[in-house]
């Protein structure tokens, strides 16, 4: 079910909500969020408020709302990004769950044009999202035409699509970025660096220096800090982290035994649309190579077991899988500062990094450089 929401950042949500991991005890006291929203154009019915970033997704709460009016007040033990779901169950709004009154206006038929307003970190993201306004009315034409491409099977055109779509993140990621380093104090400025360091290449580690302690020891401080110090340990050139994971038969397999090849470290799951429409181009180069000392390591996410295999079975992903059947909480993951997938790592024969991220006709490129 494809939910239309108010889009924090230029980044597409789909990345937005599997991008995070992690969760803490949390011992600080909880303070109160007060929710006055007036949205026209939905029946009376059920508003759903979830967290959602990754195992930190939860359902929170159900309100009702009457006439486009609603109220309500919950407590978080400290700031979260949160999905506020319309009755319509397709129609959405993220905002950030911090202490104080947050008002939420604007009609059904300006779902994405919301008006947030109220609380210190929602209000600087309106002025993100302005920053972001003209690349994201040129990004929606673009995915819209992707949606188009894929319905109607139209895969070279998806293939030319990708990288200006590519190019449009990245584009985003660096406007966040540079507007998160002059707001060190900011809750905001840490989850902007969590979805810039999805993009390749951007250095996040100055933004997570400048930032404040306090925020530096937040739910998304932390978050942060983790994956600055993964992208030390998998930056271009580095030997990769060995690890190990159980296949589906239940044989444990190691990184280390593939050396002596060029391998993929392909995170993945069955839940992950985007994963599985990348599947048939990964097939097609993994039977193009393999006989060239090419291999895969398929590293999944998922957390049942069934799905995993099906899925395996389904695309014909030949080469070997681990999984720790944890989701976002695979120490796998961690390792490696995975922050949404698709993601993988292009390894040399003696398991130096030598690419990352590489989607489409990018991989087999890399691939006919090196091998041929």
């Amino acid at each position: 079910m494809k939910i239309n929401y108010l889009p924090l950042f230029i980044i597409p949500g789909f990345l937005l909500i599997a991008a995070f991991w992690g969760c803490q005890s949390n011992e600080k006291q909880e303070e109160q969020t007060n929710i006055i929203g007036n949205v026209t154009g939905f029946a009376d019915g059920t508003l759903t408020l979830y967290r959602v970033i990754a195992e930190d997704s939860s359902k929170i709460d159900t309100f009702e709302i009457k006439k486009g009016a609603f109220g309500f007040k919950f407590s978080d033990s400290e700031p979260r990004l949160a999905n506020l779901v319309f009755p319509d169950g397709t129609s959405a709004v993220q905002f950030f769950t911090e202490p104080g009154t947050i008002t939420i206006k604007g009609t059904r038929e300006n779902i994405t044009q919301l008006e947030i307003a109220g609380t210190p970190n929602n209000v600087l993201n309106q002025e993100v999202k302005k920053l972001n306004e003209g690349l994201e009315v040129e990004f929606r034409e673009l995915y819209e035409k992707a949606n188009q491409a894929q319905s109607t099977g139209d895969f070279d055109a998806l293939d030319s699509i990708e990288p200006q779509m590519q190019l449009f993140q990245a584009r985003a990621a660096k406007a966040n970025l540079d507007f998160a380093m002059k707001h060190p104090s900011s809750l905001l400025s840490a989850y902007l660096g969590l979805t810039a360091s999805m993009t390749p290449d951007l250095d996040i580690k100055p933004l997570y220096n400048s930032l404040s302690a306090e925020i530096k020891a937040s739910f998304f401080g932390q978050r942060l800090q983790t994956v600055v110090e993964a992208s030390t340990k998998t930056a271009i050139g580095t030997i990769a982290p060995d690890f190990e994971g159980i296949s589906p038969d239940g044989k444990i397999i190691k990184l280390s035994s593939l050396k002596g090849k060029h391998v993929l470290i392909d995170f993945w799951a069955s839940w992950c649309m985007p994963c599985r429409q990348e599947n048939p181009a990964v097939v097609g180069v993994y039977q193009a190579y393999k006989s060239k000392g090419f291999d895969i390591l398929g590293v999944s996410l998922d957390q049942e077991k069934d799905k995993w295999i099906e899925a395996i079975d389904q695309d014909m992903l030949t080469w070997p899988h681990v999984s720790d059947l944890m989701g976002w909480k695979s120490k796998i993951v961690a390792m490696y500062g995975v922050q949404g997938i698709p993601q993988n790592f292009l390894l040399d024969k003696d398991g130096v990094i030598l690419a990352k991220s590489l989607r489409g006709q990018e991989l087999e490129t890399k691939l006919k450089e090196i091998l041929n």
